[in-house]
């Protein structure tokens, strides 16, 4: 099923509230949670380096900085949320202004989290490649073999070129609807009692997420700076 849909009855039944039918549904509630679900949605994903919202980029030069400390600026990806590692040495620093990034280094690879959000429905006579996801009849797929889509889903679907897989991680999700519900809580219940409850909750959960996918990596390598080198 389409992430948005399960993660907004998910919060709804949190608060006691009957599940949406569809997205985009002519309700009061459903207005209220569309109001925020992107905003909530974009800050979650930038308080963590999640495991599944990462991607990494070559960037594009932008031009000469102007009044800048810096020589090079580099245009960031459209769906850019947050800086996980560059390819910039330690003696060359580097800064975000917007949706630039700025460093004395002439090529820079960065490591970055992204905007995840529900895929693009899936078209025919369409570049697929491995590692995207589209949404079919309300559900999430991923490609699993580089290939031009045929004129039904369900023929590439037969030919092994497409799995059924969440863009998100369980524990991910489940903190998320809970944030959802917190924020949702007193516009829609007005129970002071219950946004305690699931700001709680929410510290729970947010931190088991954390900590689940701090498990599934090897910790990044800590770097010395000069000073530190210098007495080695």
């Amino acid at each position: 099923m389409s992430a948005k849909f399960n993660i907004i009855n998910l919060a709804l039944r949190r608060l006691g509230q009957d599940p949406i039918a569809t997205l985009g549904e002519d309700t009061e509630n459903y207005r209220k949670v569309d109001d925020i679900y992107d905003l909530d949605l974009k800050s979650f994903l930038r308080s963590h380096p999640w495991g599944f919202n990462k991607k990494e980029a070559t960037l594009a030069s932008s031009g000469t900085p102007v009044l800048s400390d810096f020589k090079y600026m580099y245009q960031l990806p459209a769906d850019f949320l947050r800086l996980n590692k560059t390819s910039v040495e330690p003696d060359y620093s580097h800064k975000i202004k917007g949706k630039k990034l700025y460093s004395n280094a002439n090529a820079v690879k960065i490591e970055y989290g992204y905007f995840c959000k529900d895929p693009d429905a899936w078209v025919t006579s369409h570049a697929y490649t491995v590692g995207d996801f589209v949404l079919n009849t309300n559900t999430i797929y991923y490609c699993l073999i580089t290939h031009s889509s045929a004129g039904l889903f369900a023929t590439d679907l037969a030919a092994a070129k497409w799995v059924e897989e969440d863009i998100y991680d369980p524990s991910f999700t489940d903190a998320f609807a809970t944030l959802l519900a917190y924020d949702l809580c007193m516009p829609i219940t007005k129970d002071a009692d219950l946004k305690e409850v699931l700001g709680n909750e929410l510290i729970v959960k947010t931190n088991k997420a954390k900590s689940l996918n701090g498990q599934e990596s090897t910790p990044d390598e800590g770097q010395q700076d000069e000073w530190i080198n210098s007495r080695i």
